[in-house]
């Protein structure tokens, strides 16, 4: 599955509901700071692969990178 940051927002909001985490609570649970966190909630600009893999680890996901087509993409 190819994820932008738009579904990126909606794993992490879904998330947040199911575990009853407010944007701080991601914060310092994923080690990002506060406003990296509400940017990714909100799909709001780049974000780098390390922070996604913070996020990510917090509520419990991983992140699988996979080859792409042969197109190279």
């Amino acid at each position: 599955m190819t994820m932008n940051r738009e579904d990126l927002a909606g794993v992490l909001r879904d998330a947040l509901v199911q575990k009853g985490w407010s944007i701080a609570d991601l914060a310092k649970n994923s080690g990002v700071s506060y406003e990296s966190a509400r940017r990714a909630l909100k799909g709001i600009g780049s974000i780098e692969l390390e922070t996604v893999t913070k996020l990510l680890v917090a509520i419990n996901k991983n992140l699988e990178i996979s080859e792409g087509d042969s197109n190279g993409f």
